[in-house]
């Protein structure tokens, strides 16, 4: 909605604005799986190489959905298959590799999944550059506007999680 609510300056404030709170989490999160990975292994299996692979897949997923979303936007239908193709091609082709052929299970799947989500992060940053999205201000304003945005989403996600999920951990 901003992107066609705001002028370009203003766009670009509040979009580098908007990686704030996601590098924000991607670095809270690293830390707290990071100190709980210990606990998480002994009660879940959990493996120790998933306190850094969660938050990156996460934070990658963010960005590529924001470079789908402008992409979108500016209406380059070429450039949405150019990427869709690109990421589709690579995450498929080192994954059946991996798996099959290396028989990596699903760390194969993963490093399929991280292995395109960064590289289209290196696309996403490119596009971004080039359209003057990136280096902006950061603004308070939008911050808290954002966090007024996401609060009851965070807690409906968490109570929805709770509701769903929570009898998987019991069991």
């Amino acid at each position: 909605v901003e992107y066609f609510k705001l002028n370009k300056a203003d766009f670009k404030d509040f979009f580098t604005t908007g990686f704030v709170l996601p590098t924000i989490v991607l670095i809270f999160g690293t830390g707290v799986l990071y100190f709980f990975k210990t606990d998480l292994k002994n009660s879940y299996h959990f493996p120790s190489s998933f306190a850094l692979i969660i938050p990156l897949v996460a934070f990658f997923t963010f960005c590529n959905e924001v470079f789908v979303t402008l992409i979108r936007s500016n209406d380059e239908p070429k450039i949405y298959l150019k990427m869709a193709l690109l990421r589709l091609t690579i995450e498929a082709s080192l994954s059946i590799v991996l798996v099959v052929n290396f028989a990596l299970r699903w760390k194969g799947r993963v490093t399929g999944m991280l292995s395109a989500s960064v590289i289209l992060f290196f696309a996403a940053i490119f596009y971004f550059k080039k359209k003057g999205y990136l280096f902006g201000r950061i603004r308070a304003k939008y911050i808290k506007e954002e966090l007024i945005y996401a609060f009851p989403i965070i807690i409906l996600q968490a109570a929805s999680f709770c509701l769903f999920s929570s009898d998987k951990f019991f069991l």
